[in-house]
């Protein structure tokens, strides 16, 4: 038997409850900030969701149709035109033929399936935008490339903040590695020692000093506002700035 079909304001319901199981806030309404970040796109999300500085924009589609696709396209394009960095999520109800998953994952897009007689489950993770994970592991040394490739997926595709402290923690346990007995110290003083002592080129240094910065406002929250304005929307410079210590460490 055929399953009977939800209601926009049905997949609604369901899908903002099932956020808010998962710890996320669900707001009535979008804050000034994200209210002009609605109001620049041609497709208005049915709710935002926000989750210790990540902001996801939730679209209802129910059934995935040729004009999905279109709608779909033209929100990632007007998001990249923002450079707000945030994840899309569109939910459907029931099965997603593979060929439809396929393209909506390949714009990034979440798929939250929400069924009547089941619990809501994620088919596809919703990508973070305005972040680029193609990342050239193989300058990495071998013995850090699967931790360092499990960060960034995770700051792809899941908890932005924790993806990017475990990438700090890969950076800090290196310099650990260069600087004796150093294992109890703040990353700060690692990164001045590891420079003292020449590990740490002019540039390298400036770069562990900007990635140490969000690390102390992870470790000491704010607001939902806080962390996303220094760690979050800045992602993508702290994953690059990781990275080039990692490559030029010796």
């Amino acid at each position: 038997m055929a399953a009977s079909l939800l209601s926009s304001n049905d997949l609604i319901e369901l899908a903002r409850r099932h956020y808010r199981s998962q710890g996320w806030t669900v707001p009535s309404r979008p804050n000034k900030a994200e209210a002009t970040l609605v109001s620049s796109l041609a497709r208005r999300p049915d709710f935002v969701v926000r989750r210790d500085g990540m902001l996801h924009l939730v679209f209802v589609s129910g059934k995935v149709t040729a004009a999905t696709f279109r709608l779909n396209m033209q929100v990632v394009f007007d998001v990249q035109q923002t450079n707000e960095v945030c994840n899309l999520v569109t939910v459907c109800q029931d099965r997603v033929k593979p060929k439809d998953e396929r393209e909506l994952r390949k714009m990034g897009f979440g798929i939250l399936i929400v069924r009547e007689s089941d619990e809501p489950y994620f088919l596809a993770p919703a990508k973070l935008q305005q972040f680029d994970d193609a990342i050239q592991y193989e300058q990495i040394p071998q013995r850090l490339r699967a931790r360092t490739r499990a960060a960034v997926r995770q700051i792809s595709e899941g908890d932005v903040c924790v993806g990017i402290l475990d990438l700090v923690q890969i950076v800090e346990a290196e310099l650990e590695r260069h600087v004796p007995g150093s294992k109890n110290w703040t990353l700060g003083r690692k990164i001045n020692a590891a420079e003292t002592s020449g590990v740490l080129r002019p540039m390298m240094k400036a770069a562990a000093d900007r990635i140490n910065f969000p690390r102390i406002k992870r470790a000491h929250p704010g607001t939902h506002n806080t962390r996303r304005k220094w760690i979050v929307s800045r992602a993508q410079a702290i994953v690059d700035d990781c990275l080039a210590i990692l490559f030029g460490l010796p």
